[in-house]
């Protein structure tokens, strides 16, 4: 599977992209486990677990939509790790 990240965060991770192999499909809260570990520049763990930054701390879209932690993703997917989205 892929992950887009998109400039804001790949400025400081030093990539624009994360290829990553899924033996078999896995949630989305369990791919984000990994990305913070592989890619600790991405956590803020002040702010607590993936689980309760997400959505505040940023987003990912696939399929044309804002994917939810208990989405499946499989190795075929391909995602993209944007900022919130904040109105105004």
């Amino acid at each position: 599977m892929v992950v887009l990240i998109s400039s804001i965060y790949s400025e400081k991770l030093g990539c624009d992209k994360y290829r990553m192999e899924l033996t078999k499909p896995v949630k989305l809260i369990e791919v984000l486990e990994h990305l913070e570990s592989a890619l600790p520049a991405l956590a803020d763990r002040k702010k607590g677990r993936v689980a309760d930054r997400y959505a505040a701390h940023y987003l990912c879209i696939g399929g044309g939509r804002i994917l939810r932690l208990g989405d499946t993703i499989t190795n075929r997917d391909t995602i993209e790790i944007i900022p919130p989205i904040m109105g105004g």
